[in-house]
C-alpha cells in the first residue's frame, strides 16, 4: 500500500507521513498542494462525526421511578451494542444523568425511611408487635384457648 511518505512528505516530527493513499495520488489530503482538498477532507470528517446520534426511540422519560432508569439504560445499552455509529459521548452523558437521577431517587427513599423511623421513636414494642401481626407471626399464649374468628355473611 502506498503511503504519503513514499513521495517525500514528512510529519511534524520529521518522520515519513504514514497516511495510506491511492496508487494515483502523490500525497494525503494534509500534504496536498491544493488546500481545498484538505478542507474538504476535514469537513467530511466533521460531517461524519455529526452523523453520530442516538435514536429518538431511546425514551429518557421523566426519571420518576427506578423502572424509568432501567428502561433508559437498557435502551442505551442495546443501541450502543448494535449500532457502530452510535454517539458514545451522548450515551455517556445519558448514563451519567441516569446515575444522578438514581442518586436523587435513593436520597428520597432514605428520607422517607428516616421519617418512618422518627415517627416510630418511642413506640418500639408496639411497632414490633404490629409488624409481627402484619407478617402473620403470631402464636397462641400459653393457657389461652384458641378461638376461631367469626365470619360475617353478607
Amino acid at each position: 500500500m502506498p503511503r504519503c511518505g513514499d513521495h517525500g512528505h514528512t510529519t511534524k516530527q520529521g518522520g515519513p507521513c504514514g497516511f495510506i493513499i491511492r496508487e494515483s495520488d502523490t500525497s494525503c489530503p494534509h500534504h496536498a498542494a491544493d488546500l481545498s482538498r484538505a478542507r474538504a477532507f476535514q469537513s467530511r470528517g466533521g460531517l461524519i462525526s455529526n452523523m453520530k446520534e442516538l435514536p429518538d426511540w431511546i425514551d429518557t422519560g421523566d426519571f420518576e421511578t427506578t423502572g424509568d432508569l432501567k428502561r433508559t439504560l437498557a435502551a442505551i445499552a442495546r443501541e450502543v451494542a448494535s449500532n457502530a455509529k452510535a454517539d458514545l459521548k451522548r450515551a455517556q452523558v445519558l448514563i451519567q444523568t441516569c446515575t444522578a437521577a438514581s442518586t436523587v431517587l435513593n436520597t428520597e427513599a432514605v428520607k422517607d425511611l428516616n421519617e418512618t423511623i422518627m415517627r416510630a421513636e418511642g413506640h418500639g414494642p408496639a411497632l414490633v408487635i404490629l409488624e409481627g401481626l402484619k407478617q402473620g407471626r403470631t402464636r397462641a399464649l400459653p393457657g389461652v384457648v384458641e378461638r376461631k374468628a367469626k365470619q360475617v355473611n353478607e
